[in-house]
């Protein structure tokens, strides 16, 4: 286990004004195998870990010690009610697409290179400008000439 596990462990713990017998009665163990895992001595089993985030509310990547964030960095795209079509195609298109932004604006922001990020910003925003032309031209009463632009403007 990674030296900072114990150590958010019983942040946690503390912050909350829980007693390690509270804690420990809560988490279903024993408090001498809580006070070893805060203190290092003793590893724990993966259950434990998603027992013990959900028991404080926070990520398992922020009681690893992986981020910052105590919700972690996950990102939420809401389920509609709706039937999707296409056997939920559209959902998980969603979220993928969502996803994979997160990612890489995630690799731009550890390169930190202003013009990299700019080109993929560019880029992105050409793409979801033509998804917008291709919405509006899909209706026949639009007028076309709204989303007309000269050569070479935006990328195919």
């Amino acid at each position: 286990m990674n030296s900072d596990f114990p150590r958010i462990l019983t942040l946690l713990r503390k912050e909350q004004g829980i007693s390690q017998k509270k804690a420990a009665a809560d988490l279903g163990i024993s408090q001498a195998l809580l006070s070893h895992y805060e203190k290092g001595i003793r590893e724990c089993g993966l259950d434990f870990i998603v027992r013990t985030a959900d028991y404080y509310g926070v990520s398992c990547d922020y009681l690893l010690g992986k981020t910052p964030h105590r919700q972690g960095e996950k990102l939420h795209v809401p389920e509609t009610e709706e039937e999707d079509t296409h056997d939920g195609l559209p959902n998980v298109s969603r979220k993928i697409i969502s996803n994979s932004l997160h990612i890489v604006f995630g690799i731009l922001k550890k390169i930190n290179s202003k013009s990299l990020t700019k080109e993929i910003t560019l880029y992105l925003s050409g793409a979801v400008y033509n998804a917008f032309r291709m919405l509006y031209t899909a209706n026949p009463k639009n007028p076309s000439a709204l989303f007309e632009t000269k050569d070479g403007l935006v990328r195919r």
